[in-house]
Order: C-alpha cells, then sequence, then structure tokens
C-alpha cells in the first residue's frame, strides 16, 4: 500500500520537475517574445489548469503556477494597454501635426490670397491712374489740334477772302484802265483836247463793267475744286495710299491706334496743300478768265481740305470737339460709312468721305448703313465732352481692324 501511494507522488514530483524547466522558459519568454505571444503562452496554461480532469499532481502544480500565471496576464494586460495608450498618443500627435499642417497651409492660402487681393487692387489703381493720364492727356490733345484746325481754318479762309477780294478789285482796275485807254485814245483821234480826252477817259473808268465772268468762273471753280477732290480722293485713297507700297507706308498709321495728337497720315494734307497753294498763286497774279478759273480750283481744294479736316478728323475720328455740325443728319451717315471702310468688310468700300453712303448703296449695303446709323450716338461728338470720353473713341478705334494690304 505504501509502495502504491508513493509510486503516484512520485510520478507527481517527475511532472513538477518536468514541469519547472518549462514554466522557467514560460517566465523568460515575455522578454524575448511579443505581446501576442506571451498572451497566447498564458491562455495555454491557463487552460490547462482548468482542464476538468487533472491529476492531483497536475492540480498541484496548476495550483503552484497560478499566481505566475496571474501575474504575467497583469503584465501582458498592462503592456497591451501601455501599447494602446502609446498607439493613441501616437495618433493623437499625428492628428494634431495634420491639424497644425493644415493649420499653416490655410493661413498661407489666406495670406497668399490677401497678397493677391492687394495687387489686383494696385494694379487697377495703377491702371486707373494711367486712364486718367491718358484722358487729361488725350484732352490736351485734342483741344490743341482744336485750336491749330480753328486757327488754321480760320487764317486761310481769310486770307482766301483777302485773295479773292484783291483779285476782283484788279480786274475791276483793270477793266477800268482798258476802258480809259480806249475812251482816251478815241477821244485823242477826234481831236479833243488833252482835257476833254482826260475826263472821257475818266467817265469810261467809272462806267467799266465788273467782271461778273472772272467771278463766275472763280465760284464755278470752287464748286468744282470740292467735287473734283472728292472724286480724286476716292481714287487716290485705293490706287495710292492703299495699293501702292509708298503710299500705304504713310496712311497705314491712319488704320492703328494712334499714340500722339498726329499720325504719319497727317503728311498727306501737305501734300494735298501744295497743288491748292500753287493753283491759287498762279490764278492771283494771272489776269483775266484763265487766272480766275486757276484761282478757283485752287480756293476749292483749299475748302475740301478744310472740310475735310473737320468731318473726317474731328467728327469721325474724334480728334476735336467739332460743335453744331455732329447734329446735321447727314453726318451720321458719313460717319457710319467711314467705319465701314475700316472695318474692310466690303473690300475697303466706300473709299470717299462725303459720297461715302452712295457707295455703299451702289453695292447694295445701304440696308446694313441703315442699322448702323439707327446705333450711332453723335451726342458727345460736338461738344467739350468728346474730348472727356476719348479713351472709349480709342478703344473703339482700336478694336477696328486693320487693313491689311
Amino acid at each position: 500500500m505504501q509502495l502504491s501511494a508513493r509510486a503516484p507522488a512520485r510520478a507527481g514530483a517527475r511532472r513538477a520537475d518536468l514541469c519547472r524547466p518549462a514554466a522557467a522558459a514560460a517566465a523568460a519568454a515575455p522578454r524575448q517574445q511579443p505581446l501576442v505571444g506571451r498572451a497566447a503562452a498564458a491562455d495555454r496554461l491557463a487552460a490547462r489548469a482548468a482542464s476538468p480532469f487533472p491529476s492531483s499532481s497536475s492540480s498541484s502544480s496548476a495550483d503552484e503556477s497560478a499566481p505566475g500565471l496571474a501575474a504575467d496576464r497583469d503584465r501582458v494586460t498592462t503592456s497591451a494597454v501601455s501599447a494602446s495608450a502609446v498607439a493613441a498618443s501616437a495618433t493623437a500627435a499625428a492628428a494634431s501635426a495634420d491639424f497644425g499642417v493644415a493649420s499653416a497651409a490655410a493661413a498661407a492660402a489666406q495670406q497668399q490670397q490677401l497678397q493677391q487681393q492687394q495687387q489686383q487692387q494696385q494694379q487697377q489703381q495703377v491702371l486707373a491712374q494711367r486712364a486718367a493720364a491718358r484722358r487729361l492727356q488725350r484732352r490736351n490733345e485734342q483741344l490743341g489740334y482744336q485750336a491749330s484746325a480753328v486757327a488754321a481754318s480760320v487764317g486761310v479762309t481769310s486770307l482766301a477772302v483777302v485773295a479773292t477780294y484783291y483779285k476782283l478789285s484788279r480786274e475791276v482796275s483793270l477793266l477800268a484802265s482798258r476802258a480809259a485807254d480806249a475812251a482816251h485814245q478815241a477821244a485823242t483821234d477826234a481831236g479833243a483836247s488833252a482835257e476833254l480826252a482826260a475826263d472821257a477817259a475818266r467817265a469810261a473808268a467809272a462806267a467799266a463793267p465788273f467782271p461778273w465772268l472772272d467771278m463766275a468762273g472763280v465760284l464755278a471753280l470752287v464748286v468744282g475744286g470740292v467735287v473734283g477732290m472728292e472724286m480724286w480722293a476716292r481714287w487716290a485713297h485705293k490706287a495710292l495710299w492703299h495699293d501702292a507700297p509708298a503710299g500705304w507706308s504713310l496712311h497705314k498709321s491712319h488704320h492703328e491706334p494712334r499714340t500722339g495728337p498726329f499720325e504719319a497720315n497727317d503728311l498727306f494734307a501737305l501734300i494735298n496743300a501744295a497743288p491748292a497753294f500753287g493753283l491759287c498763286l498762279y490764278g492771283f497774279v494771272t489776269p483775266g478768265l484763265p487766272g480766275s478759273l486757276s484761282f478757283g480750283a485752287g480756293l476749292g481744294i483749299t475748302l475740301f481740305g478744310i472740310m475735310y479736316m473737320f468731318v473726317h478728323d474731328g467728327l469721325v475720328h474724334r480728334r476735336f470737339p467739332v460743335g453744331p455740325i455732329a447734329r446735321l443728319p447727314y453726318m451720321k451717315r458719313l460717319v457710319a460709312a467711314h467705319r465701314l471702310h475700316h472695318s474692310d468688310k466690303y473690300e475697303g468700300v466706300p473709299w470717299g468721305l462725303f459720297l461715302g453712303p452712295q457707295e455703299l448703296e451702289a453695292i447694295g449695303a445701304g440696308a446694313e448703313l441703315d442699322a448702323l446709323v439707327s446705333v450711332l450716338d453723335l451726342s458727345d461728338v460736338g461738344s467739350s465732352k468728346g474730348a472727356v470720353v476719348a479713351a472709349a473713341a480709342e478703344a473703339v478705334a482700336a478694336a477696328e481692324p486693320a487693313s491689311a494690304r
């Protein structure tokens, strides 16, 4: 009986001896294994201890190792909680860092937006200052051009009137002198005394006729010169100013935005003034009907130049205020027709100025001309307000496509 009782005890002691290295290894394992491995080992030991059929020796061993298992589980739990806390702290730090980055990005974007707004405001102020300076400069240019145009027109017109008066007076004096000479010669031939011959000469001079033919020739050539210049300008505008390279080199400045008070195209005014001056000078010094016709032709070219300057430069292109002529109904048709020329829609037609509407009607563009006239506003061109809105007129001129010849 004692032997049979000792045998189980020896077997239990032997099993306990065998379990001690395993327990020691299990105790050392948490230092080497991951937390999950340690937890798994503790769970296996706990399951073995909780087995429903333990032997007496295994029960005693489980009871002996239960405090170690509990300590291991506590350490595993503590380590897991610590790891969770560390992970939570890391997550919170990452979230805090992300929030900081997002806040910094938002602040940088807001700062950039504010800088862009400030730059836009500065640009708008610069543009407004430039526009104001340009309007002021444009107003001064227009007033200067207007003063020059009025002075030139008054001066040329006054000179023409005085020259016409002196020419007709000289024609009257020439006719009177011829009549007096004829009467004096007739009295002398009749044997009259010198005193009677002189009286006859004075009477003949006083009765000398007025040179109506010469005056009619002057007036006829004035009108003919104006009409002829419109025909000449229509032909020269296309053949010499657009189609000819030399003429286009000057005239193209008129189809581009102007940057100052004058343009290269203005030289054509001087070119056309040369023959007008030559004809007037020749007609002034030449008596009789040939001189009167030449003088009238020169006056007609000069008058056309004055009309062209006020209508084309002042009214159409708004280089200076033109006064009440902007309210004339036909002027709107002239302006609309010339703008169609600058648009190059009908291959440059109309080439003339004063008969431009008739050119458009002749090619079947009268309906478009009427439509453009209906929306055209010239209310600000005749007064000084036209100088204030010069920037808008400049924008319209810049929007007109340059004719590519």
